[in-house]
C-alpha cells in the first residue's frame, strides 16, 4: 500500500479531561506529545507527507491514504466517524493507562507498522458498522462501538416496546445497549453481554437494569440476532436519546418515534 499522505488525529489537552490531579494531567499531556513527536519523526524519515487535526475539528474534506489517531479509543472513534473509505491505524499514546482496544500501534513500534503497511505485509480488517434510523431517517453517524437508547435523565426509566424478529415486548429499563463484534467487549460486555469475534456482523442487544412490574418478568432482555436482522425500539419515553459511540454523538428521540438498528452496507477499514 502506497502512503502519499497521512492525516494524524489528536486530542488536545488530553490530561485535562482524563485526570483530576493536575500533575497527573501534565504527565499524560507529555506522553501524548511524545507519542505525536514519534509519529511525526517516523513519517518524516520515510518522506511521507502528513497533516494534523484535533479530533474535534477533523476537516469535512481531506485527502489522505491513512488516518492515524494518536491517543486512545475516544480519539480513534472520533476519527472513525470521519474516515469514510480511508483506513485507520490507531496509536495508543499512553499504553500504561489506556486500554486502546482499537489502537494496534504504540509510539515505539509505529515505524514498524508503517513499514509493513507500505510493503503490503499486513492488511486492514473490515469492521462492521451499525446504522441507526429514527422514524426511517438515518442519523448522522454510524456506530463502531455501540448504540445506547436511554432516557435523558439517568434517574428516569425508559419506557418502550422492543421488537426482535417477530417478537415484541413492552418494557421499562435504564436503556438498551446494541453492538456488533467490534463493540461486544466494551460496555455491553461489562453489563453482562457476550464477547464476539471483532469482525462479527451479528447484532447483539442487552436490556440494562430491567424494571418489570412485581410478579412479572421480561423475555426479551438479551440476545444475538442472525446476520442481516435488525432490532426496533418504539419509544414511549417523554425525553429520550440515542447515543452513538458514547456521549459525543447524541440524537433526541421524541415520544412515539421508532428506532431501528442494523448492520450497514459500509464497513470501516482498520489495521489491528
Amino acid at each position: 500500500m502506497k502512503l502519499n499522505r497521512v492525516l494524524i488525529v489528536i486530542k488536545l489537552h488530553a490530561g485535562d479531561a482524563a485526570c483530576a490531579d493536575r500533575n497527573a494531567g501534565r504527565a499524560l499531556d507529555k506522553m501524548h506529545a511524545a507519542a505525536l513527536s514519534a509519529v511525526e519523526r517516523s513519517l518524516s524519515a520515510m518522506k511521507i507527507e502528513y497533516g494534523i487535526s484535533s479530533r474535534e475539528e477533523i476537516p469535512a474534506r481531506f485527502k489522505a491514504d491513512l488516518i492515524v489517531p494518536v491517543g486512545g479509543d475516544g480519539t480513534f472513534l472520533a476519527a472513525a466517524h470521519a474516515a469514510g473509505n480511508v483506513p485507520l491505524l490507531g496509536v495508543n499514546a499512553s499504553p500504561d493507562s489506556s486500554v486502546g482496544f482499537f489502537c494496534a500501534a504504540k509510539a515505539s513500534d509505529f515505524t514498524s507498522f508503517i513499514e509493513r503497511i507500505c510493503e503490503g505485509r499486513i492488511k486492514p480488517l473490515n469492521l462492521p458498522l451499525i446504522e441507526t434510523t429514527i422514524d426511517k431517517k438515518a442519523i448522522a453517524c454510524m456506530a463502531l462501538n455501540d448504540v445506547l437508547f436511554a432516557a435523558d435523565s439517568p434517574a428516569e426509566a425508559a419506557r418502550y416496546t422492543l421488537k426482535v424478529g417477530d417478537k415484541k415486548e413492552t418494557q421499562r429499563s435504564s436503556g438498551i445497549w446494541i453492538a456488533a463484534g467490534p463493540g461486544s467487549t466494551a460496555a455491553i460486555n461489562a453489563a453482562g453481554g457476550k464477547a464476539m469475534p471483532i469482525e462479527s456482523r451479528r447484532i447483539q442487544y442487552l436490556v440494562r437494569e430491567p424494571c418489570p412490574m412485581p410478579g412479572s418478568r421480561y423475555n426479551l432482555t438479551r440476545g444475538i440476532l442472525p446476520a442481516g436482522a435488525s432490532i426496533e425500539i418504539f419509544s414511549e419515553t417523554k425525553r429520550a436519546s440515542v447515543y452513538v459511540d458514547g456521549h459525543g454523538h447524541s440524537f433526541r428521540v421524541p415520544r412515539g418515534s421508532t428506532i431501528s438498528c442494523r448492520i450497514a452496507n459500509q464497513s470501516l477499514s482498520v489495521f489491528l
